[in-house]
């Protein structure tokens, strides 16, 4: 399962968690290590061979 829980500019105004999102290039490599398994998830679900990712 894929899941990322995170706070951007949590004590700043909203507009500011956008040039704080920009400049942190670690949570953006984590953002696509949670949205890879989700992109394999709806490709496999497409073509009808959805499979247990933890079944392993």
């Amino acid at each position: 399962m894929a899941c990322l829980d995170r706070y951007i500019g949590y004590y700043h105004p909203y507009a500011a968690s956008h040039d704080e999102l920009d400049a942190d290039l670690a949570l953006q490599e984590e953002v696509r290590n949670v949205a890879r398994p989700v992109v394999n998830a709806v490709r496999e679900r497409r073509t009808g061979n959805l499979s247990q990712p933890d079944a392993t």
